[in-house]
């Protein structure tokens, strides 16, 4: 297996580059293409313009910003496709444009304007579960999406996920907006004056490539690297191990609906000030004191929605709860970009960064640690009980414990993405038919440098664009619960969504409801 057809290389056509998809990308291409769309990435931003162009003007300018922001970031403009048998490998192909019509007939397919005005959650929901595409479909893999609001327009751009991740498309609108805003302006460089084919040197390899690249000029031997890593598995085989987890898991129940199921908790500033600031007297992160809250609102909730169908189902999922070592949260995401060296952790050096150095976790969460907080009191009946002590002591530790069981260097991660490349070429779409939980921190967007430029400014301060409210999420169409949580301008949202073939919005509803009354309680 050999290293170089992971990185763009010239195919016999000229102007055509590809590269085959590797480790997370793989699992996200099978996701999507199995899992009806799941993991389908929309970013959607609430964006004023005080200079109030007209709708022809901001078209106007909207497609040559993404014009430029193409030949910035060519990845954007990679379809996805898949090689035929008996390869079967899914992969990227970038089409250098001959000529300004051909770079127009790119911004044709890909940004789409209307006129239909509706609130931004409700139009990122219509787009995020009806927009995607198959990631063996030959198709680009981002799009453009606006259209006016009230007051403004919203911006929404759709990956498909094996493209970019989450905190990477917030840097992707980032730079977008960077883009647009020079052109309104008019302080852009002209599309005309583009040099088409100069770009290519941008398109970025698998992000868990870039330390063998940077250190030694050449792709990893995955050959190599992948007998290591099977000697040191066997060796683990054959040392002494604990017994293995039970998971709480049990059949999920089809709810007869159809659609995703998604609700937003959009903290206060005072809320999100109390939560950072009892989480650092605790020496804590927002990330860990989330993913437990989120873990006993799951729990919880999830004992509720079994006793509301009846007593044989309560009787099941609380036989479970009651009997099961370890509470799963089935994926959290561990970005890597500012760790690469190079020049790949930034999009303004001269190789550009991965538009998706991720990789993904299980934690196993004692559920010791659960039951101590959210308790069974007789046949059907569940309470949860506010005890400080045990949240922070047991819950919350048992997070800090299993991030600090992974290996987070580049190392680690180059060892799991080759694992799970050769693991996704057999994907089962079951895998992800379970009823858990999958967390998944942005971060706080100020910290990270991203969107600050666009924060509304107070006292009437002359400004270009302003981002009002930024939201992102993937589609959902498996009974998992997932949390989406970043902080924008002072506040923290926790976006939950589930497929609502396994999950009502009565049900979410529940979760997230316990997920406030447990915040509250550990903020007050």
């Amino acid at each position: 297996m050999s290293g170089e057809e992971y990185l763009f290389h010239k195919t016999s056509t000229d102007n055509v580059y590809t590269r085959k998809c590797f480790g997370m990308e793989v699992l996200t291409s099978n996701m999507i293409e199995f899992c009806d769309g799941f993991t389908q990435l929309t970013i959607s931003a609430a964006v004023s313009v005080p200079s109030s162009p007209s709708r022809e003007s901001f078209e106007a300018h909207t497609r040559a910003a993404w014009l430029a922001f193409r030949h910035f970031t060519p990845g954007i403009a990679c379809k996805a496709f898949r090689l035929p048998p008996p390869d079967n490998s899914f992969a990227f192909r970038y089409t250098v444009p001959l000529s300004p019509e051909d770079a127009e007939e790119w911004v044709d397919e890909t940004v789409f304007f209307t006129d239909d005005v509706k609130p931004l959650y409700e139009k990122h929901l219509e787009l995020k579960d009806g927009r995607w595409w198959l990631c063996s479909a030959d198709r680009y893999v981002a799009e453009l999406h606006v259209s006016p609001l009230e007051s403004g327009w919203q911006i929404s751009i759709i990956f498909s996920h094996n493209s970019t991740d989450g905190r990477n498309s917030f840097a992707m609108m980032d730079l977008f907006l960077g883009f647009l805003a020079a052109e309104l302006e008019e302080r852009a460089t002209p599309v005309s004056a583009i040099e088409w084919g100069t770009e290519v040197v941008r398109l970025a390899p698998p992000g868990s490539f870039a330390m063998s690249l940077a250190e030694k000029g050449v792709p990893p031997d995955l050959t190599t690297e992948a007998t290591a890593s099977k000697d040191s598995e066997d060796a683990k085989d054959k040392s002494t191990s604990p017994p293995a987890p039970v998971p709480w898991l049990y059949a999920p129940i089809e709810t007869g609906g159809h659609g995703e199921v998604s609700q937003v908790v959009k903290f206060s500033r005072e809320t999100t000030s109390a939560l950072h600031a009892v989480a650092k007297k605790r020496g804590r992160t927002i990330t860990q004191v989330v993913t437990a809250l989120s873990t006993l609102a799951h729990a919880e909730a999830s004992l509720r929605i079994a006793a509301a169908l009846g007593k044989e189902r309560f009787e099941e999922v609380a036989r479970a709860f009651s009997t099961s070592t370890h509470y799963l949260v089935a994926w959290n995401f561990m970005n890597h970009r500012h760790k690469l060296p190079g020049g790949y952790d930034s999009y303004e050096s001269p190789t550009s960064a991965p538009l998706s150095p991720i990789d993904g976790v299980a934690l196993l969460l004692s559920m010791d640690a659960v039951r101590k907080l959210v308790k069974l009191d007789d046949a059907d009946s569940v309470r949860h009980k506010i005890d400080e002590d045990a949240f922070w002591d047991d819950m919350v530790q048992e997070v800090v414990n299993a991030w600090k069981a992974i290996d987070q260097s580049l190392d680690g991660y180059f060892a799991r993405e080759l694992a799970g490349h050769i693991t996704y070429q057999n994907f089962d779409p079951s895998i992800f038919h379970i009823p858990a939980l999958i967390v998944s921190s942005v971060g706080d967007l100020g910290r990270l440098g991203l969107l600050t430029s666009y924060l509304p400014r107070v006292g009437g301060q002359a400004q270009t664009l302003a981002v009002q409210d930024v939201v992102c999420g993937i589609r959902v169409r498996v009974p998992i619960v997932m949390n989406v949580l970043y902080e924008y301008d002072g506040r923290l949202s926790c976006h939950f969504f589930s497929g609502g073939e396994y999950m009502t919005k009565e049900g979410l509803g529940l979760v997230t409801g316990c997920f406030e009354e447990w915040t509250a309680a550990m903020t007050r």
